[in-house]
């Protein structure tokens, strides 16, 4: 059985009643651009460190899986005890990547995508070619794509570091883009990995300069495109494929494929979200690979409508294959237009044939401010027991307005051919909604402060991020919320709270619903990312977050960049117990979460960087 190369583990474990046996335990050593730890000294030589993990810890998904839960229940060394030990901290960064150029002018790469992982990879690239490396797999603005080694290995005469990169990919230039501040942009996405696939495989979106948009499938192993690949994602292989037609797909740079891709349960289907001047859910069949079907959140481009499928974590997928993915406001006055589906949650078949849909009450208002849903995708919980509630699958997500939603994923309440006539009654909702009134009116759950149906877009939105839900040893189930808080509607400022726990409270044949339950009361956050949750089945829960530290507007390149925070917070008390220290982080792009195995919190920058238990 082989470890994460920490020493500090073995002690641990054993203060902490053996959670894992360790054979062989090392600490990794940093790449030459990274300072040591302050405590840092290599221990003796431990021998060879072979053999693979006993648990694997697989994130091959945006959140760590499918349906996006962002719960990773298989961490026993990320407890309380260990955070707070003062021997957490950063461990190594890859290397400072290098500048790539478009339009004369020299940028740094950035990373939108959060950071993969994988286990035990054969690997068939360079030095490394048939050694066994646990990789992260990350992915940039300059259109590369590189795996980095996770942790050290010292077998069969071949030495790798952890941050080393193992291979490295570009899949085109990059190019201006009009959706995110006129930056370069060539990935944007969250990959996703299949390792059932033979070979594993990396799934990308990128954005190539001249060639558009298109989908690439590489090698796990080694990078390399797989024969077939890449697929054009354009308006003419739409064109004939599109289930809410004609609309037409607006121009390439004013598209932004930022949702993270995810896969049908098979791996047969691929599925990519375009928010911008347009709302588009595509599926690749994997297989040919050839676009096989897109549904288009406005009908026609007549309607000069958006309905943008713009939010990072993409579409969450079932078990049995359904796909849930909510859209962006539409233009102001389209109200039950057929086929108009801005600020709504959709669920389609595998093959997107729309089979269910939900939009809220107040969406014509939320669609005349900018309110968007798309800001908050879709978490599926996991199920709950049908002995105690009438409704055990359900679907979660949030709002900018800071609205968090639950809904039965079974029987969405909607038409399949249009929205609902708006509504001015929060009652008359046909979400799952509290029985107790909130304001002075049953309504959706309002999380973060102050509800307001005047103002809640850019710099004043509360909420940009996927909930994460984990379930206790106890059995209770809970969403965890990350966003800002606000002391007047109209205020940019954040004010605590900003990580709220819901619990989500069930009876026999009764449906579901959420409660307010616990908040940290103390930290601010600006604009956080999805919340990661760690556990050992259901205990000793941290809720990990990154924040930019600065607001939704604010550039990302020049002396303004802040860096971001890494952030960790005891689920069971919620409060703070550790945080990056200033310097830690380089600057990176938006809405990041981060990645956990073995002990170490993975996050994407510019670059990867490893946080976890030093010597």
């Amino acid at each position: 059985m082989r470890t994460p190369t920490i020493v500090l583990h073995a002690r641990l474990l054993r203060a902490l009643a053996a959670l894992i046996a360790i054979a062989a335990c090392s600490r990794p050593s940093a790449p030459a651009d990274v300072p040591a730890p302050v405590d840092a000294g290599d221990p003796p030589d431990a021998g060879e460190i072979c053999g693979p993990f006993a648990i694997r810890q697989d994130t091959p998904f945006f959140h760590v899986d499918r349906a996006r839960t962002g719960w990773n229940d298989r961490e026993a060394l990320l407890t309380r005890a260990t955070v707070t030990s003062g021997r957490f901290g950063p461990l190594w960064r890859s290397p400072a990547p290098a500048q790539f150029t478009v339009d004369g002018r020299a940028w740094t790469p950035r990373m939108y995508a959060s950071p993969l992982y994988v286990d035990d990879v054969r690997v068939e690239a360079g030095r490394f070619t048939g050694t066994v490396l646990s990789l992260v797999i990350g992915a940039t603005t300059a259109n590369r794509v590189f795996a980095v080694n996770a942790f050290e290995r010292r077998c069969g005469g071949v030495d790798a570091r952890p941050g080393e990169i193992v291979w490295d990919v570009e899949l085109g230039p990059a190019t201006m883009a009009d959706p995110d501040g006129g930056i370069p942009l060539g990935i944007v996405s969250t990959p996703a990995i299949d390792l059932s696939a033979r070979p594993p495989r990396v799934y990308v979106t990128a954005l190539v300069g001249g060639a558009g948009w298109r989908v690439f499938a590489l090698e796990l192993a080694s990078g390399r495109t797989l024969a077939g690949w890449s697929v054009a994602i354009d308006d003419g292989a739409l064109a004939s494929v599109n289930a809410n037609g004609p609309a037409r797909f607006f121009d390439a740079r004013s598209m932004l494929a930022r949702g993270a891709l995810n896969l049908s349960p098979s791996g047969d289907r691929l599925y990519v979200t375009f928010g911008g001047y347009g709302g588009w859910i595509v599926a690749v069949d994997t297989a040919r690979p050839a676009l096989t079907r897109s549904f288009s959140a406005v009908p026609s481009n007549e309607l000069r409508s958006n309905g943008g499928m713009w939010g990072a974590g993409g579409p969450a997928v079932a078990a049995d294959g359904s796909v849930f993915m909510n859209t962006g406001a539409n233009s102001s006055g389209l109200g039950d237009a057929q086929g108009v589906w801005g600020n709504s949650l959709l669920r389609w078949t595998g093959s997107l044939e729309l089979n269910g849909t939900y939009s809220p009450w107040h969406y014509c208002v939320l669609d005349q401010r900018n309110m968007d849903l798309a800001a908050s995708t879709p978490a599926l919980i996991p199920a709950l027991d049908p002995t105690r509630t009438a409704t055990p699958n359900l679907v979660t997500f949030g709002s900018k307005p800071g609205t968090m939603f639950l809904v039965n994923a079974d029987a969405l309440p909607g038409r399949l051919d249009r929205r609902p006539p708006c509504s001015t009654d929060p009652a008359s909702d046909r979400s799952l909604l509290p029985p107790t009134p909130q304001f002075g009116a049953l309504r959706p759950l309002h999380v973060f402060m102050p509800y307001s149906e005047v103002v809640a877009e850019w710099n004043t939105a509360r909420m940009r991020s996927t909930p994460a839900v984990y379930r206790s040893a106890g059995g209770t189930t809970y969403v965890m919320a990350s966003g800002s808080s606000r002391t007047v509607e109209t205020s940019e400022d954040p004010i605590a709270p900003g990580l709220v726990r819901l619990r989500v409270v069930t009876a026999p044949g009764q449906p579901a619903y959420l409660v307010r339950d616990a908040e940290d009361a103390s930290t601010v956050l600006f604009n956080p990312g999805a919340p990661l949750v760690t556990s050992h089945d259901g205990r000793d829960a941290i809720v990990w977050v990154v924040d930019p530290q600065q607001r939704r507007s604010a550039p990302v390149y020049g002396p303004e960049a802040r860096r971001p925070a890494l952030l960790a917070f005891d689920a069971a008390t919620m409060r703070l117990v550790w945080r990056s220290a200033d310097m830690d982080l380089e600057v990176g792009g938006k809405y990041v979460t981060p990645a956990a195995a073995h002990g170490v919190i993975f996050v994407g920058t510019d670059r990867i960087e490893a946080f976890g238990l030093r010597n």
